[in-house]
């Protein structure tokens, strides 16, 4: 699906690009039953255009050991990193949230966006229709008003126990379909992704003076919340100083006599 094929290209070069031009590093990993491209991180503007090279050469084909991958990968990469996964995940759930959960125990963030034609997930149809693996030659005759029922719960199933895994994993899930507006999805999706790769800058140090730093937090946090405060007061007295000030010419009764 030529429609897919883009939005996914799409998201993957924009995101690429947001991040490298503000100094982060950016790679690539594509698969199938083997992979395809393995693009190591690195934060050169020039290392773009070898992204966007493999992004406009690469296309959907084949079977996907996306299980084996996950795991793979996840002892691969050594240092705390932002994962972002694209795919459709239509495989066995549990297997599936194995490899997250390894993603996870090896402390990356994880970002599973989860792309699926809208066809796949409202299966409109009302006319016979045989249909085509994308990942084997295997086809099936099915008529539609016969299966709808079941093939909807299904696909509800696999979707509440995929969400449901993220969740237990602290796994950010969004689901997209390929008929959505593009620069929408992206609205959506960059200050989940601005926000994961923020926590990532923050350095862990061993601290023997806890008791100090949790004492000075908490004090902070408290000076915090008063400003806050006064700041949402001060506000509202402006605003009711420029009602009165408006509606002074107009006042009458003892609001004039106030003003007076």
């Amino acid at each position: 699906d030529n429609t897919a094929t883009r939005l996914q290209h799409g998201i993957i070069g924009t995101l690429a690009y947001l991040l490298i031009h503000q100094g982060d590093a950016a790679g690539l990993f594509c698969l199938s039953d083997r992979v395809l491209w393995d693009v190591p991180p690195k934060r050169n503007p020039r290392h773009l255009q070898a992204i966007f090279d493999i992004l406009d050469d690469v296309q959907p084909k084949g079977e996907t050991a996306l299980v084996g991958r996950l795991h793979d990968f996840a002892e691969k990469v050594r240092q705390r990193a932002l994962v972002i996964i694209l795919s459709d995940f239509f495989c066995d759930p549990e297997p599936l949230l194995d490899g997250f959960q390894h993603l996870r125990f090896k402390k990356h963030d994880v970002v599973a966006l989860h792309l699926s034609a809208r066809q796949e997930v409202d299966f409109h149809f009302d006319r016979p229709m045989r249909s085509v693996d994308l990942e084997s030659p295997e086809t099936l005759l099915s008529e539609p008003a016969v299966i709808r029922a079941q093939y909807l719960k299904a696909v509800k199933h696999h979707l509440a126990a995929l969400k449901d895994g993220c969740n237990r994993f602290a796994i950010e899930l969004r689901s997209i379909t390929t008929d959505e507006d593009y620069e929408k999805v992206l609205r959506e999706l960059l200050p989940v992704i601005i926000h994961l790769f923020n926590r990532l800058r923050h350095r862990s140090i061993e601290w023997g003076a806890m008791m100090f730093l949790i004492s000075a937090t908490r004090k902070s946090t408290r000076y915090a919340k008063l400003r806050q405060w006064l700041i949402r007061l001060f506000r509202a007295l402006a605003i009711f100083v420029l009602v009165v000030a408006i509606s002074r010419p107009l006042a009458g009764g003892w609001v004039g006599w106030m003003l007076h």
